[in-house]
């Protein structure tokens, strides 16, 4: 019985450790556009300015340039982010996808350029219309980075 127990607390430590690494996260804020996104820890910050950003994690590396034009409306995000992704010279392999929450909102299509995979997403802050570009680029058919793209677009949100 104490053998199952101890068994029973290491196994319980053991996850909790695991769960902790895999889903530890860090929060970057930009305070002029009163804007946040949270990447997994792995990511170290490259880049930090009032328009820019850039982080690389293991396997992944983050570009974001955010302005606030008010030239870019939801309704032309569709093809100004096909726009932005052939001026970045890369191949299209999908239509947009919308991809929209209570804050923002926007499209995001995937491509290949230089063998490797990207993620490009335009995105709108539905309060006061600044726009973001967020470019992610990971390995050719690594689909964990793929949902883990989405999710750090997702994580966008407005601070107060």
């Amino acid at each position: 019985m104490k053998i199952r127990k101890f068994f029973n607390y290491g196994a319980f430590a053991v996850c909790l450790f695991f769960s902790n690494s895999i889903f530890s996260q860090t929060d970057y804020f930009w305070d002029y556009y009163k804007i946040a996104v949270t990447l997994p820890s792995d990511f170290k910050e490259l880049l930090d300015t009032d328009n820019e950003f850039e982080a690389k994690g293991d396997g992944m590396h983050l570009y974001i340039y955010i302005f606030d034009d008010h030239k870019v409306s939801l309704k032309d995000m569709n093809a100004e982010t096909k726009k932005v992704a052939k001026q970045l010279k890369f191949d299209i392999t999908d239509e947009t996808t919308e991809i929209s929450d209570d804050e923002f909102q926007g499209r995001y299509v995937l491509g290949y350029k230089s063998g490797s995979q990207i993620m490009l997403a335009g995105m709108i802050q539905k309060n006061n219309d600044t726009n973001l570009w967020i470019a992610i680029e990971f390995a050719d058919g690594d689909k964990e980075a793929e949902r883990e793209g989405l999710r750090i677009i997702n994580s966008l949100r407005t601070i107060k």
